[in-house]
């Protein structure tokens, strides 16, 4: 992440960028909101979006097994 000042070595040629920063971005009512987080944060959170997106798998192919079943019986109905 470059600074802007124009003598820091973030501005050099290659650039060195500052960092590593960890970044955690979540919608809140529609609005993005970024927190920074410590490495220490960013490691508790990496097993906390792990399981969130495990979680989001599951219900995606509960929803898929709800629309063939529902297809299923809506066709068995007169």
């Amino acid at each position: 992440m470059p600074c802007g000042k124009p003598s820091c070595h973030c501005m050099a040629d290659p650039p060195v960028l500052h960092g590593p920063y960890y970044q955690w971005t979540i919608k809140v009512r529609g609005r993005t909101k970024t927190l920074r987080l410590s490495a220490e944060q960013a490691r508790v959170c990496e097993e906390w979006i792990s399981n969130h997106r495990k979680m989001k798998e599951v219900v995606r192919k509960m929803e898929a097994l709800s629309l063939r079943e529902t297809d299923q019986i809506l066709k068995k109905v007169p």
